[in-house]
């Protein structure tokens, strides 16, 4: 349970329930700044959206309901990813 940075991307949190939410939106994801150009020397990374992924300890990506049948969720707004991250967290947890 806690939080992860991702490569100067996003981030990682994973709950007390084992579900783990990935927020990205650096240069290849499916975020606002998807085509931005990052040096080695840019400590900094922001946009206005994110790409979006959701897994427990138990398995593989989840394909929600709000991904349209996928297993990412792609531009999504802070408010989205608001949404994402309790809908996670209320999650019962699976048995491994």
């Amino acid at each position: 349970m806690g939080f992860k940075t991702t490569s100067k991307h996003g981030f990682h949190i994973t709950f007390s329930n084992g579900y783990t939410v990935s927020v990205q939106f650096g240069p290849h994801n499916y975020c606002s700044n998807q085509q931005q150009f990052v040096t080695l020397a840019d400590d900094t990374n922001e946009g206005n959206t994110a790409e979006v992924a959701v897994w427990s300890e138990s398995g593989p990506l989840i394909a929600h309901p709000d991904f349209d049948g996928d297993t990412v969720g792609g531009y999504y707004t802070p408010e989205d990813v608001l949404k994402l991250l309790n809908w996670a967290a209320s999650r019962k947890p699976i048995k491994l």
